[in-house]
């Protein structure tokens, strides 16, 4: 990134939604050229790569790499996620930890702070900070709102991260 400072990490979670007449996405790719890591949503992301939504999840993720960001995670709800990353040069899809869900609100943002922390932060590779990424995602529906932060739902999440790691499929 031509502008960051040392250390730094810049995390994108765009959005675009369903029913906008937006039909020039050059201003996203432009700050997703400047990002460590992008995470949109699957609408997003082939609004964005100007696909068709029924695309192949490899030809979104190879489009997204041309963007520039180190990686990219795009979120599919219940069918899990995919992740690319330059570093690795690899693409894989992620599964979602089965859990009985309460309210889904959140649990994309959850999906996304989770993978820039475990990524830029704790400095974990990128298959395992997707795998923590959907724990973190499927936590956040668990129960209505933020659920406490605490030694259960630390427990819970790298738990289901353990699962989900073991079950991730290289593209």
């Amino acid at each position: 990134r031509k502008n960051a400072s040392p250390g730094s990490c810049l995390s994108f979670e765009p959005v675009i939604l369903r029913g906008s007449h937006q039909e020039d996405y050059n201003s996203f790719r432009a700050i997703v050229s400047e990002c460590d890591t992008v995470s949109p949503d699957w609408y997003t992301a082939c609004r964005i790569a100007e696909l068709p939504q029924d695309s192949h999840p490899r030809k979104v993720l190879n489009e997204w790499s041309t963007y520039g960001p180190s990686s990219v995670t795009v979120r599919c709800g219940r069918e899990g996620s995919y992740l690319w990353d330059r570093k690795e040069g690899k693409s894989w899809h992620i599964p979602i930890f089965e859990v009985s869900t309460v309210d889904v609100t959140g649990a994309g943002n959850a999906y996304a702070a989770a993978y820039a922390t475990a990524r830029c932060v704790l400095g974990h590779t990128p298959l395992y900070s997707a795998s923590l990424a959907s724990a973190a995602g499927a936590a956040a529906v668990l129960s209505e709102g933020l659920p406490p932060v605490d030694d259960a739902l630390k427990t819970f999440v790298y738990g289901a991260a353990k699962d989900i790691l073991f079950r991730a499929v290289q593209l």
